[in-house]
């Protein structure tokens, strides 16, 4: 692509025209293959295994293997917002109501009551944010045995998010008051606050080592070894989720003002018409791809100019690669779509 991109001012001239027809995704619902749970995607997830595929939707989960789709009848008619391997075998499927703990024929819920969005290995243990919708407040919470108890150390504080970054560093999101660096290796006692009283609303840590933090407003904070500096300040809608893309730029998209791009030295704005980016990730030959609340579906910037991929007023929440580079692509409505060489049947 450096060779390709000459400058932003050629970027900006080029965005604005679509002029490649859609590509042909294949759409799986309920309706073609009854065994899909439900056309609400709430997440797509690779799984573990090379080929395989979690869906979490808000009728129920399927596992797909290789193209064979495997409902979880244990999830039937749970709404489903994470599933995670279990590293002594078996899955947790973070769902509204709790956690179920699948092992073999056995089944255990967990957590009754609060929802559970998300669940993710730390180290050698695993951690949960665990909901309590009568008080809209969450609570981290950690795997001990059949059982979940509060991780003592963030005891108290409102975590909203919990990511991992390309160092494996894992980041907690703290309404309010900034974030928080865990080195899986050191555990939770040795966490690092960072950006006390910010609202942070993504986070990444790029090729150069620097962590980025998006802003409620105010645009982004970046970290260079121990000193943050405020980035993008004249943006004043969230910034949902950042991304480097192969050239070294970073992405940001906003809840309301579309995309920025940095080339290390000054912001750009694509798709600001669109409003909110739902959906913004890079596959493997360096595409960019994009699911806006106003246009819906899919295009991608290829370090040209955007091309409309999937025509649909409707957004997309989720988009995983497989390893031959087919892509899966979650609608809000609509089930699942596939491209290239792969495709989903009953088991």
């Amino acid at each position: 692509m450096k060779n390709i991109i000459h400058s932003f001012g050629l970027m900006l001239a080029i965005v604005a025209p679509h002029i490649h027809a859609a590509d042909s995704w294949q759409q799986i619902t309920q309706k073609t293959q009854p065994l899909l749970p439900g056309d609400e995607i709430q997440m797509l997830k690779l799984g573990p295994e090379k080929g395989h595929v979690f869906v979490g939707t808000l009728t129920g989960a399927a596992k797909i293997e290789n193209g064979v789709l495997h409902p979880m009848k244990q999830a039937k008619d749970l709404k489903v917002w994470e599933i995670t391997q279990r590293a002594a075998g078996g899955l947790w499927i973070g769902h509204s109501k709790g956690i179920l703990l699948v092992e073999g024929d056995r089944t255990v819920p967990m957590l009754t009551g609060v929802n559970v969005s998300l669940i993710q290995a730390v180290g050698t243990q695993v951690w949960a944010i665990a909901k309590n919708e009568s008080i809209d407040r969450n609570t981290l919470m950690q795997a001990a045995g059949d059982d979940w108890v509060v991780e003592p150390v963030f005891h108290g504080l409102n975590v909203l998010d919990l990511v991992q970054d390309s160092k494996g560093m894992i980041w907690l999101v703290i309404d309010g008051d900034g974030v928080a660096e865990v080195d899986p290796a050191k555990g939770a006692a040795a966490a690092r606050r960072h950006l006390s009283r910010m609202n942070i609303t993504g986070i990444m840590t790029d090729s150069q080592g620097r962590t980025w933090c998006g802003m409620m407003s105010g645009g982004v904070m970046v970290r260079q070894g121990e000193e943050w500096k405020r980035k993008l300040d004249r943006e004043n809608t969230a910034v949902l989720s950042l991304l480097e893309d192969g050239d070294g730029k970073i992405w940001a998209a906003t809840s309301g003002n579309g995309i920025w791009v940095y080339d290390g030295t000054d912001w750009k704005g694509l798709l600001q018409d669109e409003g909110a980016v739902n959906l913004m990730k890079m596959s493997s030959d360096k595409r960019i791809w994009v699911s806006t609340q106003r246009r819906g579906g899919l295009q991608y910037w290829n370090g040209v100019e955007w091309n409309v991929s999937l025509e649909s007023p409707i957004p997309l929440r989720g988009l995983v690669e497989l390893p031959n580079g087919a892509l899966l692509a979650g609608s809000v409505l609509d089930g699942v779509y596939v491209l290239g060489d792969y495709s989903i049947k009953g088991e």
